[in-house]
């Protein structure tokens, strides 16, 4: 991956993305969502009675996080603790789950998260040795350990879920080329896919019907 100048490789990965393109130059990056102490997670919704921003509380390492929601009224939000952990924290319909839950592991990387279904989240980091890790929320448990995908990436992650138990899952390679796995049902694709390309930054990428994918980055 080509480094900014005054940015480690390590702020690259955790900061980069097509939206947020600044370096930044010192320190460990933080990138609020919006304004807030730092480390401290904020959430604002849009609501008949205006915009409040209640704090969801916390000390994340990133104020960056990974949100998606499986159902109405719903959210699942993760992000790295400063132990370079993930955690985890749900709106559960009227209020927060009270505490940040620790799903272990050790990552490089924001996080990425999908929803195929209902009750169900699939969470996409990279490891410090910059291969996926991949972890899943199976209905009522944890799955209990980060499981290996593989491959070498130099960017942080991006997932799509074009249908009931699929998984698209896109990385930059050592090379800058794009790769590609799915989940196919039943068992991961068994190699890193190919598809080309040179890229400055990570892949972003969205379904909009079954078996449709849409995948962008900046050359």
């Amino acid at each position: 991956m080509n480094e900014r100048p005054g940015i480690s490789r390590r702020q690259a990965l955790i900061s980069g993305s097509l939206a947020v393109t600044a370096p930044l130059l010192s320190g460990r990056a933080r990138t609020p969502p919006v304004v807030g102490s730092p480390g401290s997670a904020v959430h604002k919704h849009q609501s008949a009675g205006g915009l409040p921003a209640p704090r969801t509380g916390g000390l994340l390492e990133q104020a960056a996080i990974a949100v998606v929601a499986w159902g109405p009224n719903r959210l699942d939000m993760f992000g790295l603790g400063t132990d370079d952990a993930m955690y985890h924290k749900a709106w559960l319909g009227n209020s927060w789950q009270p505490q940040w839950e620790y799903l272990g592991g050790k990552f490089n990387s924001l996080p990425a998260v999908a929803a195929w279904g209902r009750n169900r989240l699939d969470v996409f980091g990279l490891g410090t040795d910059d291969a996926m890790y991949h972890k899943a929320w199976l209905g009522n448990s944890w799955q209990p350990q980060w499981e290996y995908l593989g491959g070498k990436f130099n960017s942080l992650p991006a997932v799509a879920a074009w249908g009931r138990n699929r998984l698209d899952v896109f990385g930059l390679g050592t090379d800058d080329a794009m790769y590609h796995k799915a989940w196919l049902g039943n068992s991961w694709q068994p190699q890193w896919e190919g598809l080309g390309g040179k890229f400055n930054s990570p892949p972003a990428v969205a379904s909009w019907a079954a078996n449709r994918l849409d995948v962008f980055g900046l050359g």
